[in-house]
């Protein structure tokens, strides 16, 4: 498991916690594409830099992500 599989995990708990309907994990991928183009390997990741990474987590306590 990697950094950044360790921040979409995070998000999809953050949703969990807040609305207790689990989210596909595709979904937080796509919700995340959608916010940070350079989107592309498996994970959904290219090169993010940290500070990225904290945007990615900031975004998923500010948005609820719908499927």
């Amino acid at each position: 498991m990697n950094k950044y599989q360790k921040v979409i995990n995070q998000i999809t708990k953050d949703h969990l916690e807040k609305t207790f309907m689990p989210i596909p994990f595709v979904t937080t991928r796509k919700a995340i594409r959608k916010k940070f183009k350079r989107v592309t390997n498996e994970y959904g990741y290219k090169s993010l830099r940290f500070s990225t990474l904290l945007k990615i987590k900031q975004y998923g306590k500010d948005h609820e992500f719908r499927a």
